[in-house]
């Protein structure tokens, strides 16, 4: 269930506060009409997923004590945002730690969106292989918007550095500026980078085309090396940064090509929400069957190999011994298949229909 909160929580309001239409966490209620607006996915939805890396960047210990010493503080009382800040800061300061929480989440609470933070590796001579540079930039769907709104954020980035048998553990950077450049390990040709691990932050990551070549390598060779968090989270941010005009639509394509070896549902789940958004758009143009077909042939392997239920008309007393994740990943796989075509898959849904029909189940 917590993996489920990356698809079910943070990419479905990714997808709505990348609009130019979005609206801040925090907002003025002035009158009685503006308390509906107030209380939508974005305060609901955003507001988890900052919850999440806030406790994520404190440590959930020392959250959870600032957390009590909020509510202990103000028990019987009222309060506001800022006092459960001041809590939190405090309890950062308790353990040496130099950050201002208010500082940091205003800037999240009190704007609109969220950045696209783009990770490359230095090519230039004046610097040697272990430096980084790191831009941040508010993400949007609508490349003409982009350009009238600038917003910064104080962004903790987590980078870790791998190659095709290891990953080495993670490193927080935090991104205050437009452009920054930071140390890390030695790098070589081969090494690829990741930040945002386990996407505990609100924000899409983005690299230069080399590093994303890299971790298609990587993904196609050996993708347990990369968590399955990760996997899933490089895949909707390739598909939605694709989407933006930020890389080639090539990437996130080739990207899935590594589907056929996951056998894990939140990847597949990311891509099939990517997928279908893919396929509304090519619908009735010249080049979709390429599209289609391209899509069944990363499915067709695990579809067959997963099947369908066992518990099919006629069997309901049977006990499924699957665990829910293979339950949720053979329905996935289903719906991927019927959609795009597979023969297969319609057949197998007509007869299981018909023999509903016929079993009187349906009166």
């Amino acid at each position: 269930e917590k993996q489920r909160f990356l698809t079910d929580v943070l990419h479905e309001v990714m997808l709505l506060d990348g609009l130019s239409s979005s609206h801040p966490i925090s907002q003025q209620v002035e009158k009685a009409m503006d308390i509906d607006r107030v209380f939508d996915w974005i305060a609901y939805k955003k507001g988890a997923a900052l919850i999440r890396m806030l406790a994520n960047v404190m440590g959930q210990p020392l959250f959870q004590k600032g957390l009590n010493d909020y509510l202990l503080s103000h028990m019987y009382s009222n309060a506001a945002r800022d006092d459960l800040w001041s809590k939190l800061t405090q309890a950062m300061h308790s353990e040496g730690r130099d950050i201002d929480i208010g500082e940091m989440m205003d800037r999240w609470t009190l704007q609109m969106g969220y950045p696209v933070v783009t990770i490359s590796k230095n090519l230039s001579e004046q610097l040697p292989t272990h430096y980084i540079t790191i831009t941040q930039e508010h993400f949007l769907y609508g490349e003409e918007v982009r350009n009238n709104i600038s917003l910064q954020w104080q962004v903790p980035l987590t980078v870790a550095v791998g190659n095709t048998s290891t990953i080495c553990l993670e490193s927080l950077i935090w991104i205050n500026n437009r452009t920054e450049i930071h140390k890390i390990g030695q790098m070589d040709d081969n090494t690829w980078l990741l930040g945002n691990i386990n996407q505990t932050g609100y924000f899409r990551v983005n690299y230069d085309l080399q590093n994303w070549k890299l971790l298609i390598q990587q993904l196609h060779s050996n993708p347990q090396i990369i968590s399955v968090g990760n996997r899933a989270g490089l895949i909707d941010d390739a598909f939605n940064l694709a989407r933006a005009g930020y890389i080639p639509q090539g990437i996130p394509l080739q990207l899935i090509g590594y589907l056929p070896e996951e056998t894990s549902f939140l990847p597949w789940h990311a891509a099939s929400r990517a997928l279908y958004q893919l396929d509304k758009l090519l619908d009735r143009t010249d080049d979709y069957r390429l599209f289609s077909d391209y899509v069944l042939k990363q499915v067709a392997s695990r579809y067959h190999q997963m099947g369908w239920p066992t518990n099919g008309p006629g069997t309901e007393g049977n006990i499924l011994q699957a665990s829910y994740q293979t339950e949720e990943l053979q329905r996935e796989l289903i719906m991927l298949a019927c959609s795009f075509g597979n023969k297969q898959c319609h057949r197998q849904a007509v007869a299981y229909i018909s023999d509903w029909i016929s079993s009187n189940k349906n009166r």
